[in-house]
């Protein structure tokens, strides 16, 4: 069994001829997933329908622009805009923006995770308090 893991957020759509503007979410490193290997990878949108790349191009940190097949007007994919694009995984597999809301304990206070990042330096965990680096939790709780 499987689940859709987010990996990317289509923003807008860019220039006439079908072109998106999009965004690379925080973390997704963390699935062995990056904007030079997405090609490599199938991608969804929730509804299961996969997505075909034409070409990905203008990579910037991370956003980028993506180019599918058969999508060739500014109408066509204005359509898109705020879309979500996924990545299938193992259903044990730890979806990391699942993870908000739920509590890590550090020292004896439990803390609630706020929010997730990634500065290429490990995956850091947003809490009311402090910053945690995702490494270093040993357990999460709901």
């Amino acid at each position: 069994m499987f689940k859709l893991a987010q990996v990317i957020k289509i923003r807008k759509a860019h220039g006439l001829h079908g072109v998106l503007s999009c965004e690379l979410l925080p973390a997704v490193s963390y699935y062995g997933f990056n904007v030079h290997n997405m090609t490599d990878q199938d991608l969804f949108f929730k509804d299961n329908t996969k997505l075909e790349i034409e070409k990905i191009f203008g990579i910037v940190k991370n956003t980028f622009k993506m180019k599918l097949k058969n999508l060739n007007s500014i109408e066509e994919a204005s359509e898109f805009a705020g879309q979500k694009v996924f990545i299938k995984k193992e259903e044990d597999f730890l979806i990391l923006e699942e993870i908000i809301g739920r509590k890590v304990k550090k020292g004896s206070e439990f803390l609630t995770i706020t929010g997730i990042y990634d500065f290429n330096a490990g995956i850091v965990l947003d809490t009311e308090e402090d910053m945690i680096l995702l490494e270093e939790v040993k357990e999460i709780y709901e």
